[in-house]
Parts: structure tokens; C-alpha cells; sequence
């Protein structure tokens, strides 16, 4: 009766929010290197301090205080420099009242064109919490506070002028995770399905120079199949297959599609190997020359209390994800600003994650 009252709820959030829209820009970002490397697949995953940014209600079955550190970024917009560190920290709640959970995105870049130079620094700070309303379904909402700051120097007619704007906005994301473990193919498997809707306060972002942009959302749908399989007790290996559709427009109508899958395998519970694949329909004839892009990745989960002395369960992750854009090579002017003598694609992603179990 349970499973038929959560599965009833995650449908009507569905309808609800399909109706409401979702969020615009050019491309979606992707951020912490293991969503990367499965394809930004991440939804109905939503395991451990990453579901932060695609789906917080996974935070609720998450057991382990958890610190993670990500360097890179999943998209191919660079310039000449770029510095993207974002970092997360989970803390479970003891009682069963919930999960906390703290984050910080950054992008940095600068670039110089001919004699003009441009920079940007942009943060965002998130604070999270999710509950399990049910064994089976867990909610989660999220804060997030941006700060952008733009620096320009130019030369007008001989004399050089600069000038710096900053931008504030706050909004509110809600979430939901649904979890089945009951009669799939084998005993352990699992199945998953999640939604995530950023910016449901519709908040303007404001610039000191009084100037608003439109207010924008992500929404995202997704889904995710854990299969194990095991030999006498032993686990051998397990495949997980993910699905993801982000939508984002405004004025409630949508601007872009952007279907996501990857695949992971995991051997003896330490290996990972994974691929994943983005997408991006362009709809009301804008362009998209960012998409498709594949991602191929590793991961290694270190069990510390086993290889050193540790008293408590704690396990090291380690992922890398490479990247490769079918449409652009590396000397491709459409994606690049500045001269571009210095330009690259920042093909590779790295992150590491301590996670600790009292």
C-alpha cells in the first residue's frame, strides 16, 4: 500500500511540474566528475554528496558523512584561462530527522581580446536537507545564493576604461527520489526514479547597475536500474543504467531538451568503469554546437579501514571522466572568446570524496 502511495505521489509531482517550466541558458552545466563521466545521467541516481546538485532528495538515503572535492567542469565553453573547484559536505542527522547538506560551485575565466580584457567570477552556495517520507520515498529542497562579479578593461578612442558589475539572486529547488527494491530480476537489485526543479521562487537576477535578467529554471526527470550480480555471496559485479531528460525555457515554454544516459560497471565493489552520452535538442530554432558530447570515465573506492589502521567505515572515492565534443577540435572559433592563442578544451575532470560511516 505504501509502495502504491509514494509511486502516486512522484507522478503527480511529475504532472505538476512539467506544467510549470524550466530553466534557460545555452547548455546545461555539469558539475562533480562522477555524474560527468555517466553522462550527467544523475537524476534517479542521486547517490552520495553529488546528488546535491542534480537531485537533493537523494541525500536522504545517504548514511556516510561525506566531504568531496571536484575540479573541472563539464562543458567545453572555455577561454584562455578558466578555474572551476567546487567542493560538498553531507551530514546525516542522527534520530532519523534528515540529511544537511552544504555546497559551492564556482567558475572563474578570464580571456584578453586584442587589446580588451574580460573576466567573470561566478559562485553559488547551496544549503540542502532531505527526509525520507516513506522507505520508499525520500524529498529533499534546496537554497541557493549566486554571486556574479564581471571586470572590463578597454580601450575607447586612445583612453582605457574599466568598469565592474555584480549580480546577487536566491532561489528555492525542491526534489523527489523514489526507490523500489521489490520483485526486479535479482534479490538486490534497484530501481530509482527522481525529479528536480531549480528556481521554483521565480526570482529575478539583479545587477548593481539596476538592470534584471529573466528568471530562469532547470527541470529534470530521471531514472536508474542497479543490477547485481553475485556468485555464492561474492559480489562480482554490478551494472547500473541511468536515463536523464532536462528541460529548460522560460515563460513556460520550453527552449531545449536535453536527453542524457550512462552506463557504470562496478567490479568487486572498488572498480568503475563508465560511459555516458549528452544530448541536446534545440527547439524554436536556436543552435546548439556544444552537443553531443561522450564521456568515458574511472572510479576506485578505497575501503580505508582496510588498508590502514581506521576505526571507522570510511571510503576514499577517486573518479576521472574525460570528455570528447563530436562538433569542435581545439581550434574551433565558435566556442572560444579571446585572441585564442592560449585557448584549450578542458577535456578532463577530477574529484575525490572521504566518506565516513559513524
Amino acid at each position: 500500500m505504501k509502495l502504491r502511495i509514494t509511486g502516486f505521489v512522484l507522478v503527480l509531482l511529475v504532472l505538476i511540474i512539467t506544467e510549470i517550466n524550466a530553466q534557460s541558458e545555452i547548455y546545461f552545466p555539469s558539475r562533480f566528475t562522477r555524474a560527468i563521466r555517466m553522462g550527467s545521467a544523475y537524476t534517479g541516481v542521486a547517490e552520495g554528496p553529488e546528488a546535491m546538485f542534480y537531485n537533493t532528495a537523494g541525500l536522504a538515503y545517504n548514511d556516510y558523512y561525506s566531504f568531496l572535492f571536484s575540479s573541472g567542469y563539464g562543458n567545453a565553453f572555455i577561454a584562455e584561462d578558466m578555474n572551476v573547484y567546487d567542493y560538498a559536505l553531507v551530514l546525516p542527522v542522527p534520530g532519523e530527522i534528515g540529511t544537511i547538506g552544504f555546497s559551492s560551485v564556482s567558475l572563474n575565466y578570464q580571456y584578453t581580446f586584442y587589446s580588451n580584457f574580460y573576466s567573470l567570477s561566478s559562485r553559488m552556495y547551496s544549503l540542502h536537507y532531505a527526509r525520507k517520507i516513506t522507505d520508499n520515498l525520500g524529498l529533499g529542497i534546496s537554497g541557493n545564493y549566486y554571486h556574479t562579479k564581471v571586470n572590463n578593461r578597454f580601450n575607447l578612442i586612445g583612453t582605457e576604461q574599466t568598469s565592474t558589475y555584480t549580480a546577487n539572486s536566491f532561489d528555492v529547488g525542491v526534489s523527489a527520489l523514489l526507490r523500489i527494491n521489490e520483485n526486479l530480476i535479482e534479490e538486490n537489485d534497484r530501481f530509482q526514479m527522481g525529479i528536480q526543479l531549480i528556481n521554483i521562487l521565480n526570482n529575478k537576477i539583479k545587477w548593481d547597475t539596476d538592470a534584471e535578467n529573466k528568471p530562469s529554471r532547470i527541470f529534470r526527470y530521471g531514472f536508474s536500474y542497479l543490477y547485481n550480480l553475485n556468485f555464492n555471496d561474492l559480489k562480482i559485479f554490478k551494472l547500473l543504467f541511468a536515463f536523464d531528460l532536462a528541460a529548460n525555457g522560460y515563460d513556460y515554454s520550453f527552449i531545449y531538451l536535453s536527453p542524457n544516459f550512462g552506463i557504470e560497471l562496478t567490479v568487486i565493489d572498488v572498480f568503475h568503469l563508465s560511459y555516458g552520452r549528452e544530448n541536446q535538442d534545440a527547439l524554436k530554432n536556436y543552435g546548439s554546437f556544444l552537443y553531443p558530447v561522450n564521456r568515458i570515465g574511472i572510479g576506485v573506492d578505497l575501503v580505508l579501514n582496510k588498508i590502514i589502521k581506521f576505526s571507522e567505515d570510511a571510503v576514499l572515492k577517486i573518479d576521472y571522466s574525460s570528455s570528447n565534443w563530436e562538433k569542435i577540435t581545439e581550434d574551433d572559433p565558435e566556442i572560444f572568446f579571446g585572441d585564442g592563442e592560449n585557448n584549450k578544451i578542458g577535456r578532463g575532470t577530477f574529484s575525490v570524496s572521504l566518506n565516513v560511516k559513524i
